[in-house]
């Protein structure tokens, strides 16, 4: 039995190392997506698989492990130099327009709990997605007196549904489809500063065609958000993590900036800081986010994310 667990141990090292070189040359599938946005995971796991294969004097097989968490850790090395750890503070007096995204999950059967969690969070404005008509019916029912300004689009389609609920007013709001699905758009007018905010879902990639769904919609998404004139902050599940190729594009090439000053894991909710950020506020240069942080949605499987920004 012992011969056998070591053989797998040792079969587990040499695969993870195949996994971590086609990464390197190879992010554009979906089975390979997975291995990228789980690469810090895949990094700890073999790093500790190493370790455990050299007390066990497998040699080549800790190597093996060892080299596949170097190679794993290439993948998101880089998106945490790029990090800025300041806080920057303001006066106590200068206008804070409150963002906050929370995926509520299609199925979650505590929507009184969550509700509670929208309205605790204080914020402005707030992103709801994998809202179907019972979801809608119940955010309508109960968000009516904080948040009087409102756009919801519905959808049994998961998991697409999609609300955006505000206490300031929502100017041209509208429900655009760029990437083919529903996306909510409207100008608000804070600070003296006119600001467009977008909410977007994107597909998760969970096969071939959710993939490329996904990489569409972001696409689609740059190029709509690049062509603006005004402060824009775009909020959403974007299901991918900082780190892809098609993330990075949609910042460098929209000027759009993560408001994230750390790692702030957010799918799944349950694993805490071992789970993935796949959840985003992002803005434009014009706009300087003073606080970022995630907060818990009862039920979800989705962490929720809330900031602070000011408009400059």
């Amino acid at each position: 039995m012992k011969k056998k667990i070591i053989n797998l141990l040792k079969l587990t090292a040499f695969t993870v190392l195949m996994a971590s070189i086609l990464l390197l040359f190879k992010q554009n599938g979906w089975i390979t997506t997975l291995f990228l946005s789980t690469s810090i995971q895949f990094c700890i796991g073999t790093l500790i698989l190493g370790i455990f294969l050299l007390y066990l004097k497998k040699t080549r097989s800790a190597t093996y492990s060892l080299i596949a968490a170097v190679l794993f850790s290439i993948q998101f090395l880089g998106y945490f130099f790029e990090l800025d750890p300041k806080i920057i503070e303001f006066e106590i007096h200068q206008p804070k327009l409150k963002i906050a995204q929370f995926n509520v999950l299609n199925s979650n059967n505590s929507k009184a709990l969550t509700i509670k969690g929208i309205i605790a969070s204080n914020a402005d404005v707030v992103s709801i997605q994998e809202t179907d008509k019972a979801w809608t019916d119940e955010l309508k029912k109960s968000l009516k007196s904080n948040y009087p300004f409102t756009v919801y689009f519905p959808s049994e389609q998961c998991c697409f549904g999609i609300s955006m609920i505000s206490k300031q007013p929502l100017l041209n709001a509208d429900v655009t489809f760029h990437g083919g699905v529903p996306n909510i758009e409207a100008d608000l007018f804070f600070d003296g500063q006119l600001t467009h905010v977008i909410s977007s879902h994107t597909s998760s990639p969970i096969s071939r065609r959710n993939l490329k769904a996904r990489n569409q919609h972001l696409s689609a998404l740059k190029n709509h958000v690049a062509k603006l004139d005004s402060p824009t902050i775009v909020i959403g599940d974007f299901n991918t993590v900082p780190w892809d190729e098609n993330m990075i594009t949609l910042k460098e090439d929209a000027h759009l900036i993560d408001s994230r000053k750390s790692y702030t894991s957010t799918f799944p909710s349950y694993l805490g800081y071992a789970g993935i950020p796949i959840d985003y506020i992002l803005h434009t240069e014009e706009i300087t986010c003073t606080k970022f942080n995630s907060i818990p949605i009862e039920g979800s499987d989705h962490m929720g994310i809330i900031g602070e920004y000011v408009i400059n």
